[in-house]
């Protein structure tokens, strides 16, 4: 039932099973970053609508891509999302977002959410 999955680990093996994802879903998982590590079953990518990742050419070379058999061009550079905006298709398509751990991609994705939470008056502003 939950709208977003995060898994951040260094997971050998998936660490949940493909079909406890409901319709709509947000997968963004971020500690895969070997051939060794995987955190996704093959089904979640067979599941989704997108994937993207931060640098496909790095994201095909983990244990999830290559457990679902996912070259670089399977994945959407995500900062095209990030530049050019992401409407899904449909408010039941799961989307994956697949993370090797690029800083740069991290900051920009951060100042796009903080943009678009400041254009649309959400969210809440806390002192650090």
């Amino acid at each position: 039932g939950a709208d977003v999955v995060l898994t951040a680990t260094r997971a050998t093996e998936p660490v949940f099973p493909a079909e406890a994802l409901d319709a709509g879903a947000l997968v963004v998982a971020v500690g895969a970053f070997t051939e060794e590590t995987q955190e996704l079953e093959p089904a979640v990518f067979e599941a989704a609508g997108e994937t993207f990742a931060d640098v496909p050419a790095e994201a095909a070379e983990t244990g999830d891509a290559l457990a679902a058999g996912l070259g670089a061009e399977a994945f959407v550079p995500f900062g095209e999302a990030l530049a050019e905006g992401y409407t899904r298709k449909s408010d039941g398509e799961v989307v994956v977002v697949d993370s090797v751990g690029s800083a740069t991609m991290d900051a920009a994705a951060g100042a796009t959410v903080y943009r678009r939470a400041l254009e649309e008056g959400i969210g809440m502003d806390v002192s650090l």
